[in-house]
C-alpha cells in the first residue's frame, strides 16, 4: 500500500474513530468487549466500522482492540483484531477483514475453537477480565456490588447502577456442617429474578471483607488474606444456562486481589460480632450481558475453606442457584 493511500485511511480513521468515541459517550456502544474476532469495536458486529478502527490504532494513536470474550474457561486463542491469525495485528489484519466483507475472501480467525466460542447454544459470553465491561472494570464493578450489599442490605431500589443490574444473593437455607475446614456448613439458596430486555447483571462468586470494629483505632482492623491462600481455599463452580463459565481453570484470570474501599462502606448498624464498615474486599465476580429474552439458570458451588490462615478457620460450602427471567 503507498504512504499516500495510507495517510488518507488514517485521516478517514480519525474521523470515524472521532465518531465512535461520541456513540460511546451516548452509551450505544459499552459492552466493553467483543464476542468474534474482528469486532474491535466492540459493537457486536463485525463491519467496516471495524476496518477504519484498526487503522485508526495503528496510524493516529487510537485506542486498541476490545478484549475477547473467554471460550468458556479457555482464553481466546487470539488477539482481538488479528484476523489473519499471525500473532499480532497490523495493517494486513483490516485488509483481511475488508476482504471477507466486500469480495468473499476467509472468515477472521476464529477466537475459539468450534462449539467453545460464545452464543448460538455455545458458552454464553461473559466479560473478560481486563475489559472495562459497561464502563467499568471489573474491579470496580466488585465495589459497587459490594458497597451496596453492605451499606443498604442489598436494597432492590438500589440494585440498578445505569443499566447493570447488581444480582442478589440468594437467602442460605442451612443443610448441616459444623462449619470447621473439616465438617463445612452446608448452604443452599435459591432465588427467582426478572430482568429487562437489555440488562447487564454482575454476580460475585466470592469475597473475603476486611472490616472494622467498635474500638478502632485500639481494635485493628483486619488484615487481607493472602492471594494465593484465599485462592487455593475456594474452589467456584459457575454456569450459566448448563455452561461452565467459572471453575478453577479460569479462577486466578477473575480474581481482584485486596482493594480498600474509598470511601470506607460504614454499616447501616453495628453487626453481632461488632463490625462497623468495610474497609477492603478481595475474590471474584462476573459482569455478563444482556441475556436473550426467555429463561435463564446461573448455578454456583462452592467449597470455600480457610484453614489456619492469619488465625482464621472456618468451611462453608454454598450452592446457590439463580432462575432468571428476561421479559421482552
Amino acid at each position: 500500500m503507498r504512504r499516500a493511500s495510507i495517510v488518507w485511511l488514517a485521516v478517514v480513521a480519525l474521523t470515524v474513530w472521532s465518531g465512535t468515541r461520541e456513540l460511546r459517550a451516548q452509551g450505544l456502544l459499552d459492552w466493553g468487549f467483543a464476542v468474534d474476532n474482528g469486532d474491535v469495536n466492540g459493537d457486536q458486529s463485525r463491519d467496516v466500522s471495524d476496518v477504519i478502527y484498526v487503522l485508526s490504532h495503528l496510524f493516529t494513536g487510537g485506542p486498541g482492540p476490545v478484549p475477547l470474550a473467554y471460550c468458556g474457561v479457555s482464553r481466546p486463542a487470539v488477539e482481538n483484531g488479528d484476523t489473519n491469525g499471525s500473532g499480532y495485528v497490523d495493517v494486513s489484519d483490516p485488509i483481511r477483514l475488508l476482504g471477507w466483507l466486500f469480495s468473499g475472501g476467509a472468515e477472521p480467525t476464529p477466537a475459539c475453537a468450534p462449539g467453545e466460542g460464545s452464543g448460538g447454544g455455545k458458552s454464553p459470553p461473559v466479560a473478560p477480565p481486563g475489559s472495562r465491561a459497561f464502563g467499568k472494570s471489573l474491579a470496580e464493578w466488585l465495589e459497587v456490588y459490594w458497597r451496596w450489599n453492605l451499606e443498604t442490605g442489598s436494597d432492590p431500589a438500589q440494585s440498578v447502577v445505569g443499566r447493570v443490574k447488581l444480582l442478589p444473593i440468594p437467602a442460605a437455607e442451612f443443610l448441616g456442617g459444623s462449619g470447621t475446614p473439616a465438617d463445612p456448613a452446608r448452604l443452599r439458596g435459591m432465588i427467582d429474578v426478572e430482568l429487562g430486555p437489555g440488562t447487564p447483571f454482575v454476580i460475585p462468586q466470592f469475597a473475603w471483607i476486611s472490616e472494622r470494629y467498635e474500638g478502632y483505632p485500639g481494635v485493628p482492623d483486619d488484615p487481607p488474606l493472602p492471594d494465593d491462600a484465599l485462592r487455593d481455599g475456594v474452589s467456584p463452580n459457575v454456569t450459566l444456562d448448563g455452561r461452565v463459565v467459572m471453575s478453577d481453570a479460569n479462577e486466578t484470570d477473575y480474581y481482584v486481589p485486596a482493594t480498600a474501599f474509598d470511601p470506607i462502606a460504614v454499616y447501616p448498624a453495628p453487626s453481632s460480632y461488632g463490625s462497623v464498615a468495610a474497609i477492603a474486599y478481595q475474590g471474584n465476580g462476573i459482569v455478563v450481558p444482556p441475556l436473550p429474552v426467555g429463561e435463564h439458570t446461573l448455578t454456583l458451588y462452592e467449597p470455600y475453606i480457610i484453614d489456619g490462615v492469619l488465625g482464621f478457620s472456618f468451611g462453608v460450602i454454598y450452592d446457590n442457584t439463580w432462575h432468571i427471567t428476561v421479559s421482552p
